[in-house]
């Protein structure tokens, strides 16, 4: 790590990993700092579309790598209670030139893109490592002090990016005035399934949305977790005030794990059988 950079980018996930590595290839000075060891997962989505991150992850020479973990191409979508009688299949959602999304889990997919971004000449990963405040010159942020390897170094820049999530230290440092700012309306319960079968039986290739009234469910295949073929991410979002209810278009039979079809209530997280593993990431 130097003392003196174009750009300290903080937070190595999707924004910042991609960020540093696009400004690296443009021979931009960037170092890069994480708080935690990759891999490491995180709450957040993983379900991208083809016109936003995989056209960036092709762009990056990135996608084959993240193909390779084993996600299938979400070539399609069903729709199920949207005024039909069935479910409706439709094209996956702004599928742009690659012509699919990809639902990836953010462990194995953070890691390759702070790997992609370590490659470029321009960029030093300081990992693990916190940035403890941003240095100023009058009232222009100028810099950043990094603290790595058990000591402190006041690294500075010509721009500081904070990329860092929700609790961004870089944001309470600036302490930008807050705009708008709401109470949390919706409740999701979530679960890793295995086994699962789109409505015809085939293998997973579509993502799956099901309303029911004012809840919604969802289904997007992913990377096979410990080897359990079919693998995806089943959630149900639903009102907070109502969150002791539940309901969904799609679930798996408890007795068999297979799914059966059509608008019908269902029991909280137990729509979701098969579970193979809990969390978000």
């Amino acid at each position: 790590m130097q003392r003196e950079y174009d750009v300290v980018v903080v937070g190595a996930r999707v924004a910042g990993s991609t960020l540093a590595a696009l400004l690296g290839d443009l021979g931009v000075r960037v170092l890069l700092v994480e708080r935690v060891r990759f891999p490491r997962s995180t709450i957040s989505t993983h379900f991208f579309r083809g016109a936003g991150l995989v056209a960036v992850l092709d762009r990056l020479d990135l996608l084959d790598e993240v193909l390779a973990l084993g996600c299938p191409r979400i070539v399609r979508e069903w729709d199920f209670g949207f005024g039909a009688p069935g479910p409706v299949e439709g094209p996956p959602q702004r599928a742009g030139n690659a012509g699919f999304g990809l639902s990836v889990r953010r462990a194995p997919l953070d890691e390759l893109l702070l790997e992609r971004a370590r490659r470029s000449p321009a960029v030093d990963v300081a990992q693990p490592a916190t940035v403890r405040g941003l240095l100023r010159d009058g009232d222009r942020v100028c810099g950043a002090r990094v603290a790595a390897d058990g000591r402190e170094t006041d690294v500075r820049c010509r721009l500081v990016v904070g990329a860092d999530g929700r609790h961004s230290t870089v944001a309470r440092e600036v302490a930008p005035d807050l705009e708008r700012s709401v109470e949390p309306l919706r409740t999701l319960y979530y679960r890793y399934v295995a086994d699962w079968r789109g409505p015809g039986g085939e293998p997973p290739d579509a993502a799956e949305f099901s309303l029911n009234g004012d809840e919604m469910a969802y289904v997007f295949p992913f990377v096979p977790v410990r080897l359990a073929s079919n693998s995806c991410n089943c959630s149900l979002s639903c009102p907070s005030s109502g969150a002791e209810r539940s309901g969904g278009g799609r679930r798996p039979s408890k007795e068999s794990g297979s799914p059966t079809s059509g608008i019908s209530p269902s029991d909280g997280l137990a729509m979701m059988s098969s579970a193979c593993v809990c969390g978000w990431a």
